[in-house]
């Protein structure tokens, strides 16, 4: 068995979340009213604002070969997992999908008794943040000042870390050609099973030149990926990157690519989108309910549990966040 462990912020794990709620409080206070433009109708999400894609009815089947030690819980062989999916744009604004900028996928994997394990991913391999402490930075410093971001960032960590942390932007924040060609990463690790993980979603359509997707149109990813279902299905491969070691793979530096030479990832499942409608009043009405869906890292059975600092101050800041998105709701 590969042994691993995670790392506290403090001297327990009580006096670790103390910190981490000290954090996020500063975080709420700092960001609220925020920057960025307007909201979703209902929705109060401070960032991936911009849904562009909802639905309910994607599959998710397990390889009837997956390896004995990936066969967690509803990961067994040969199973259909329902599944919702949002997908989205990074930002905390709705601007058009021809901007450049990360892209979300979120996918609640249906459980018997009505539960649900949630998976969250970007199309950028590795976070931004190495860690929590990294994570707030980070925040407060785009709060403060967003065209002042990067001269904080030097000021808080230093030349090199602005230097990385530019470079991952430009690296990340690009346009895309069509959501069905996109790879996304969980970039923080997850536990699977007993032993530590990232994963990944790639997609099974070959990629095409990158021309008319967007048709210069805000809402051309949408668009894409309507026009696609109209006349067949989109699929992606799942694929679990396991542990090595502290040095290869860490657990508390999420900015740390784990290399497929070190760690090779297996394909476990296919993620199938049927053909379908998603221009109707049906599908607007899935669209505006996966807007209002909670989808959070944190919602997983024990065995799939977030692993590292970044994922432990995550579970703080949507806890504070729903709480407020609550109250903001419950007001409107």
């Amino acid at each position: 068995m590969v042994s691993w462990t995670e790392v506290l912020e403090g001297a327990s794990p009580l006096s670790e979340e103390i910190i981490f709620r000290s954090w996020a409080l500063d975080i709420m206070a700092r960001v609220r009213g925020g920057h960025g433009g307007p909201r979703p109708e209902g929705a109060s999400r401070r960032i991936f604002a911009k849904g562009v894609i909802g639905l309910a009815n994607a599959i998710l089947v397990v390889d009837r070969a997956i390896p004995a030690e990936l066969a967690v819980d509803h990961f067994q062989p040969g199973v259909h997992l329902p599944a919702m999916l949002r997908l989205s744009n990074a930002s905390p604004s709705l601007q058009a999908d021809n901007v450049p900028d990360m892209r979300g996928f979120a996918m609640r994997i249906g459980m018997a008794g009505g539960r649900f394990h949630d998976l969250l991913l970007v199309n950028c391999p590795v976070a931004f943040a190495r860690n929590a402490r990294q994570s707030r930075d980070l925040v407060l410093a785009w709060a403060s000042a967003p065209d002042m971001f990067l001269a904080r960032v030097a000021q808080s960590m230093g030349e090199s870390e602005a230097h990385r942390i530019a470079r991952q932007m430009k690296d990340c924040f690009r346009l895309c050609a069509s959501l069905a060609h996109e790879r996304f990463w969980s970039a923080a690790p997850y536990l699977w099973g007993d032993r530590p993980a990232r994963f990944e979603l790639r997609p099974m359509a070959a990629a095409e030149p990158a021309e008319a997707a967007l048709d210069h149109c805000g809402d051309g990813l949408s668009l894409d990926f309507a026009r696609r279902l109209e006349t067949g299905h989109i699929g992606y491969r799942l694929a679990v990157q396991p542990y090595v070691d502290a040095k290869h793979t860490p657990l508390e530096d999420a900015s740390v690519d784990w290399l497929p030479e070190i760690s090779r990832p297996i394909e476990i499942a296919s993620l199938m989108i049927p053909r379908q409608n998603l221009e109707d009043a049906k599908a607007a009405a899935l669209r505006r309910r996966t807007d209002m869906t909670a989808f959070d890292p944190w919602n997983a059975p024990p065995r799939f549990r977030p692993l590292g600092s970044l994922n432990r101050f995550r579970r703080i800041i949507c806890e504070m966040s729903l709480q407020q998105r609550a109250i903001i709701e419950g007001g409107a």
